[in-house]
């Protein structure tokens, strides 16, 4: 039996040398992973194996100025100030 977790928090990813703080999001991402197997040898000519694995992945992504949209129109202009729509989970709240 083998259970991962593993959780991670990239702020601000999307954020570079011409881009504003305000036009930046967090990203937050949640795994869980469980695994179980099991072998049995009846004989030498017969054997059995079972395997069942669970996995969960969540992930939200958090403008850093929250409640703002915005339009890109490449080469023509950049209205707004977040370039994603704002994922959370209501679980999340």
């Amino acid at each position: 039996m083998r259970y991962n977790y593993g959780h991670a928090l990239e702020e601000s990813p999307d954020v570079q040398s011409l881009t504003g703080y305000s036009r930046g999001s967090a990203v937050k991402g949640y795994n869980d992973t469980l695994l179980a197997s099991w072998f049995h040898l009846f004989s030498p000519s017969t054997e059995n194996e079972v395997r069942a694995q669970y996995s969960y992945n969540h992930v939200n992504v958090i403008p850093n100025e929250p409640a703002e949209v915005g339009l890109d129109i490449f080469g023509v202009a950049n209205l707004g100030t977040n370039i994603f729509c704002p994922t959370r989970d209501a679980a999340a709240l």
